[in-house]
């Protein structure tokens, strides 16, 4: 059994607000979804006892790779549907595909 401090929940999510929406819907603030990780989803995750893992890569790491090894070794995965991102919707087909535990959250702008 895994030790309840080494738990990890991986947090995937728009990381850039969609052009198409960006004053329409979020008055402009490119930053909407990084303050929402950071303000509102890394500290949930970690209350639950979890330790979160953001969407963002940096460096020259193979970016897909990461995110699979994420998808497959994390054991939550929390799924912000919100803004209909299709990157998010592949990386939630690949974690159900594996059968893992998942957590949907959206903003409730958009119809699911």
């Amino acid at each position: 059994m895994t030790d309840q401090q080494d738990l990890t929940c991986f947090v995937i999510m728009p990381i850039t607000v969609p052009l198409h929406l960006l004053d329409s819907r979020y008055n402009g603030r490119k930053d909407h979804f990084e303050d929402v990780y950071i303000n509102l989803l890394a500290p949930a995750v970690e209350r639950a006892g979890l330790k979160p893992m953001g969407p963002k890569r940096g460096g020259s790491e193979n970016i897909q790779a990461g995110i699979i090894n994420d998808l497959v070794s994390a054991d939550l995965v929390l799924a912000d549907l919100s803004a209909l991102n299709p990157n998010v919707f592949l990386e939630l087909g690949i974690r159900s595909a594996l059968d893992g535990p998942v957590c949907l959250v959206s903003d409730g702008v958009d119809k699911l």
